[in-house]
């Protein structure tokens, strides 16, 4: 009798070992290897465009900068009325670079120590000068506003960065133009404009074109004009 409880234990517990057993391997499983997924951003990478290249408009000889201040922004010096100024401001989109819109803001500061006439003066002449870059802007390419003292101009389309040609350096696609010169007024610039000095100061912001409208002044809150105006701020 004995001898059958023993048997009987040692059978429960072959059970229990293998109930134990059956609960880590039951049911057919399986595993996957780990997927590390990478998210990398874009970026927008711009230049600005600044250099005044020889040449005629029309004829007439421009003017062209005697030095580049070491890298700061053109010198002219000695102009006279008349004048045709070669100045060729834009930007450019560069390698790596996300399709994105630009714009270009201009500036102008006027000295005129001359002048015998009371509306003749910095400010006058500075505003002055900002109509006459604006008058060598295509509109039909920009749009032009005054933000006061200054031009903020917003490309109407996206532009993108496109590899040079097999054995060139340069894509003119790449580059957008603002303008290339513009005009001193002749005889009505008298004496009271002689030994003025002014600058025309120019920078270029950009934002990304995707999920964005172009830029546009209707409505006032255009998302990609307000960005861009606010990267010069």
């Amino acid at each position: 009798m004995k001898r059958k409880n023993a048997l009987i234990a040692a059978a429960s517990l072959l059970l229990v070992a293998v109930i134990a057993v059956g609960g880590t391997l039951a049911y057919f499983t399986d595993t996957t290897a780990q997927r590390d997924n990478v998210f990398t951003t874009g970026k927008v990478d711009i230049g600005i465009v600044d250099v005044s290249p020889a040449g005629t408009v029309d004829g007439k000889e421009m003017v062209t900068a005697v030095n580049d201040n070491e890298g700061k922004g053109l010198g002219y010096v000695d102009i006279m009325p008349g004048d045709l100024i070669s100045k060729t401001v834009g930007a450019t989109v560069e390698e790596g670079s996300q399709p994105c819109y630009l714009a270009i803001r201009v500036t102008a500061q006027a000295e005129v120590p001359n002048s015998q006439d009371a509306n003749i003066n910095s400010a006058s002449v500075s505003s002055q000068l900002l109509d006459l870059v604006a008058a060598e802007i295509d509109t039909d390419k920009w749009i032009v506003s005054r933000d006061g003292d200054a031009l903020l101009c917003y490309y109407k389309e996206a532009v993108s960065y496109t590899a040079p040609a097999a054995g060139e350096t340069v894509n003119p696609a790449n580059q957008v133009t603002l303008f290339e010169h513009f005009a001193i007024p002749g005889e009505a610039w008298d004496n009271n404009y002689a030994q003025a000095g002014f600058s025309l100061n120019v920078s270029a912001a950009a934002v990304q074109q995707k999920n964005l409208e172009a830029p546009s002044l209707t409505p006032a809150a255009n998302t990609a004009a307000i960005q861009l105006q606010g990267l010069f701020n």
